[in-house]
Order: C-alpha cells, then sequence, then structure tokens
C-alpha cells in the first residue's frame, strides 16, 4: 500500500482562530489606555495654549492700560474687543467689584474665542473662559496661570 503524504500549507482554521481572539483581547485592554493618554494629551495642550493667551492678553491690555488716556466712564458689564490672540477673537468684560460674582459657569463663548474680565482700575485680568472648540476653560484669580478648570464640549 502507498503511504498518502500530508501536506502542511498554513494555518489550521483553529490556529487563526485563536491568534485573532488573543489581538483582539490585546486591543481591548491597550485601546482604553491610548485613548486616555490622548485626551490627557490634549488637555496640556489646551491648558497651554489658555495660559499663552491669558499671558499675551494681560501684557497687551497692561499697555493699553497704562499708554492710553481713557476718559470714557467704564460701567460695570461693558464690553471691548481686544482684537486676535494667537488666532483668537478677544473680548474684555469689565468688572468695577473685584468681588463680585462674575458667574463663569454660564459663560459659553463660541469656538476660539476667549473672553476677559478685567479690572477697569488696575487693567489686571481677574478671570477668562476660553474655548478651543473641543474645551472651555475656565480660570479665575489668584490661581495661577496653569489652573484651569476644564470641560469638554
Amino acid at each position: 500500500m502507498k503511504k498518502a503524504k500530508l501536506r502542511n500549507n498554513g494555518f489550521s482554521l483553529v490556529e487563526l482562530i485563536i491568534v485573532i481572539a488573543i489581538m483582539a483581547i490585546l486591543a481591548g485592554v491597550v485601546a482604553p489606555a491610548i485613548i486616555r493618554y490622548i485626551d490627557k494629551a490634549r488637555e496640556g495642550r489646551f491648558i497651554s495654549d489658555a495660559k499663552t493667551i491669558l499671558d499675551d492678553a494681560q501684557a497687551d491690555y497692561l499697555n493699553l492700560f497704562y499708554h492710553e488716556e481713557n476718559e470714557t466712564q467704564i460701567k460695570n458689564g461693558d464690553v471691548e474687543f481686544l482684537g486676535d490672540i494667537n488666532g483668537v477673537s478677544c473680548d474684555a468684560v469689565y468688572v468695577v467689584n473685584e468681588g463680585d460674582d462674575l458667574g463663569l459657569e454660564n459663560v459659553k463663548p463660541p469656538s476660539k474665542k476667549a473672553v476677559f474680565y478685567i479690572d477697569p482700575n488696575s487693567g489686571k485680568i481677574l478671570a477668562c473662559v476660553y474655548n478651543s472648540g473641543k474645551y472651555t476653560g475656565y480660570w479665575q484669580s489668584p490661581n495661577t496661570t496653569d489652573e484651569w478648570e476644564l470641560t469638554k464640549n
């Protein structure tokens, strides 16, 4: 009798299913960690951008405050367009009484917009709300410029 030759050309169906199952388990374990890492990186970039905008706005506003003669009477809640800072449209809202509750939680500027609450007597920025499109950040004095409260849009 002749012996039949067995040819082993490739993987069996069981071996392929086992490999696919192992890869699915690994993807399920690794994916959440990667998503958290990406979210943390986006938050870090937001805070870096927001800090830059806040610092630039403070410098620009103090420059205007100390070098321009302003004869107009500023009232609480007056709004002035400050211009674009790093591609972000910026408005100033004047707050005459520094101890007032600013109600920042109710402020939701449009995407790529920052609103600064400024004491017109000192030129100091008291608070800022910045919307990057993906996050909205709230900052209020006396926190350092690194301390932002974030919400996802």
